[in-house]
């Protein structure tokens, strides 16, 4: 019943007509100008950069999460609190899980580079 009413208010040609307007207005090469002007700015290049690395220590973690499944839940911990709650939060984790210095320092300072390759290069952009 309900088909029926739409029918006679919409009629299928005026419908694929506007989808067809609709995906002619946007020209197919957009997405390499984009890409070309995202890249050409040094922001946009470490903001890549960035994305690249988290994504590399997203892999270590899928990888280590195999391999030694207590270490990465312990790292992956201390990774999520740093990002959600603070700097504070995740060395503190890290020594009351037993981690020593040299565990716990550099795996921070990893993070926090992270956060300043990835959200620096978008506040950046945002602002052009």
């Amino acid at each position: 019943m309900r088909a029926k009413q739409l029918d006679g208010l919409v009629s299928w040609s005026t419908l694929s007509s506007h989808l067809v307007r609709f995906f002619r207005t946007y020209p197919v090469d957009q997405d390499t100008r984009m890409r070309e002007t995202f890249f050409a700015s040094t922001e946009g290049r470490l903001l890549g950069f960035g994305l690249a690395l988290t994504g590399l220590m997203l892999l270590a973690f899928g990888i280590g999460w195999v391999v030694f499944p207590d270490s990465v839940l312990t790292y992956a911990a201390m990774t999520g609190l740093n990002l959600v709650v603070g700097r504070a939060a995740g060395v503190s984790f890290g020594y009351a899980s037993g981690l020593g210095h040299a565990q716990v320092i550099p795996f921070n300072m990893l993070v926090e580079t992270f956060k300043v390759l990835l959200l620096s290069p978008l506040c950046v952009l945002s602002w052009r």
